[in-house]
């Protein structure tokens, strides 16, 4: 009975040790926006800003939005058909023109839920814009970042790919600028869609290297625990051969005894001893491999 109490005693022990180590990483993993599939991910928006001093309006249109949970190419478009609202049309703007910029934007950024993405690293190259169908040329394919400072962290606002200011990816001879930075593509008659196709290239989530510290934790505890099972069963097993061969050496004394007392009989004690200690010692051994079989 000692030694299954012992046994009870040091599995439950480890068992509570192992949830404690669970619970307190659970405590510690900060809360991640996840996707429906339970990844962390970003949604991003494209937005055209306009700068059109004849309709009076320098606001911003929100196109089609993606969901991005890693690496990998999206495509964007802005349909003026669609895309624009009551709050554009009712001032005159129609196309894709008198621009200051074409961008991506966190959505949550954009709507003001949060100061900051939910990224520390967010990389991307553009591979191509289209107009109307039409492909436009590019400056370079170069990686750039799409972070800014923002909070206490970063916001993913790309500022283009076009953007009057500054950095703006299309060929020089495919836009024109004026000096109060608004921005017309050159060829077209009042523009209606735009498709931008991009490729992230690197992008890291706010505490997942926090959390791949704790699976790590969790997993090594989980290994303590099962190396101090293996222990346990170890010093079980030692303990049982133990008391075996202390019942057997008993066992002998007592038939040596025996044996002694009885001169006439002695060859028949000699195998009833023998016998017995046989039997002492196969049952020690069907003791140690039926645990090794529980194990």
């Amino acid at each position: 009975m000692y030694i299954t109490k012992k046994s009870l005693l040091c599995r439950r022990t480890a068992a509570a040790l192992a949830c404690l180590v669970m619970l307190l990483s659970m405590t510690f993993i900060s809360p991640m926006s996840v996707s429906a599939e339970g990844e962390q991910s970003v949604v991003l928006d494209l937005v055209v800003l306009y700068n059109d001093s004849a309709a009076s309006y320098y606001g911003s249109a929100v196109g089609e939005q993606v969901e991005i949970t890693e690496p990998g190419t999206y495509t964007l478009t802005f349909d003026c058909g669609v895309h624009l609202q009551a709050e554009q049309t009712d001032v005159g703007i129609t196309g894709l023109n008198n621009l200051t910029a074409v961008y991506l934007i966190d959505d949550n950024v954009l709507n003001l839920v949060t100061l900051d993405s939910i990224v520390t690293a967010f990389d991307l190259t553009y591979d191509s814009i289209k107009i109307d169908g039409t492909e436009m040329e590019l400056l370079n394919h170069d990686e750039r970042s799409g972070l800014k400072s923002a909070g206490e962290g970063y916001k993913i606002d790309t500022n283009g790919p076009i953007n009057s200011w500054e950095d703006c990816q299309l060929a020089e001879d495919a836009y024109t600028i004026t000096d109060n930075h608004v921005l017309n593509f050159t060829g077209f008659e009042n523009p209606q869609v735009i498709e931008i196709t991009f490729t992230v290239t690197n992008i890291e989530f706010a505490g997942s290297e926090e959390e791949e510290t704790t699976e790590e934790e969790t997993t090594e505890a989980e290994e303590t625990t099962e190396a101090q099972e293996e222990t346990t069963e170890a010093e079980e097993s030692t303990e049982a051969a133990e008391d075996t061969t202390a019942a057997a050496e008993t066992t002998a004394e007592a038939g040596t005894t025996e044996s002694a007392e009885e001169d006439n009989s002695g060859s028949v004690n000699l195998r009833i001893i023998l016998i017995v200690v046989c039997v002492v010692i196969l049952a020690g051994v069907l003791v140690l491999v039926a645990k090794k079989l529980k194990k």
